[in-house]
């Protein structure tokens, strides 16, 4: 389907250049903080003239902004989960029937709707963009992807009600809160948009063991992070122990990993590569911005010789 395809692509390329422009622009990079990165109320109290006379430079920047700076109670992650089981399960009944009885019936009206927009956008500017060549994804593969991404999000799900020691006073963007719902919004129908092509119907590739395999060490990997770290005290420094000793934030290492699993599955199409980009360049920012925390509070030696997310990259 040319035109869902086009349309996560765009969404989610513009998201991840959002968050480099927010990095490369120092009066924006408030903007990436949330959780413990986040400033509390009385930070700035204290502050010298030099830190005040720079706030006040940057005081229109920050109001134009003032609606993405906004702040929801962290538990709210609970919510991008939900969102990605339901959108998951409604897309594993819709994609498996065509997988296993060659029957898609169910998503005759996605077809006539896809056709009528994809209609309109190759008369339109875009239709130079290379985002309308197709890309072929077999019904296996995409099934399988599907049960992976609901799996992933119903153990997250359970992971922030049961595993994660999230603080009363914990605050996320109001920004990182939509765009999160969005990401997932866009995340589902990226891995069957290519596959419920009617020319793809009786490809039978199967996904690869390796892919398979890969989102198993992911997952547990990322399970095991999370644990240890709900082990630890309000702000406390990294732990001296597993993949801590080498990577800062291991956690948002092996969620990288799980959407490389996912988009080799999918045969790393277009739009699977999309969410690849946007959750790596998320995760690699949300990476530097913990480690300037820790270094803020704790001092350089906490995190010396540590990665951030990728070793020998970042």
């Amino acid at each position: 389907m040319h035109s869902i395809s086009f349309l996560i692509q765009l969404t989610l390329y513009g998201f991840t250049a959002s968050v480099l422009l927010t990095r490369l622009i120092p009066q924006l990079r408030y903007l990436l903080q949330y959780g413990k990165t986040l400033p509390s109320e009385t930070a700035d109290q204290g502050e010298g003239e030099e830190k005040i006379k720079i706030k006040k430079r940057t005081k229109v920047i920050r109001t134009l902004f003032k609606p993405f700076a906004a702040t929801v109670p962290k538990r709210f992650f609970v919510h991008f989960y939900i969102v990605s089981v339901l959108l998951s399960a409604w897309s594993i009944y819709m994609v498996v029937p065509c997988t296993l009885f060659k029957s898609c019936s169910n998503v005759m009206y996605l077809h006539h709707r896809d056709r009528m927009v994809f209609s309109w956008l190759r008369m339109s500017l875009f239709r130079w963009l290379f985002f309308f060549k197709s890309d072929v994804v077999s019904l296996p593969r995409a099934s399988t992807a599907l049960i992976v991404l609901f799996v992933q999000s119903a153990r997250r799900w359970y992971e922030c009600l049961y595993v994660e020691k999230m603080s009363n006073t914990a605050r996320i963007r109001v920004g990182h809160y939509v765009v999160g719902i969005m990401f997932y919004v866009a995340a589902i129908p990226s891995v069957w948009c290519d596959a419920l092509e009617f020319e793809n119907i009786h490809d039978t590739d199967l996904p690869p063991s390796g892919a398979i395999v890969l989102y198993i060490f992911a997952a547990m990997g990322q399970f095991l992070a999370h644990q240890r770290l709900s082990q630890l005290k309000k702000y406390s420094p990294p732990p001296p122990s597993a993949l801590f000793q080498y990577i800062v934030c291991p956690h948002y290492t092996c969620e990288i990993l799980v959407y490389v699993s996912i988009a080799w599955m999918c045969n790393f199409s277009k739009a699977s590569i999309s969410v690849l980009a946007w959750t790596t360049v998320n995760l690699c920012a949300s990476a530097e911005q913990s480690r300037a925390f820790y270094v803020s509070k704790f001092g350089e030696e906490c995190v010396a010789g540590r990665w951030n997310t990728i070793p020998l990259l970042w």
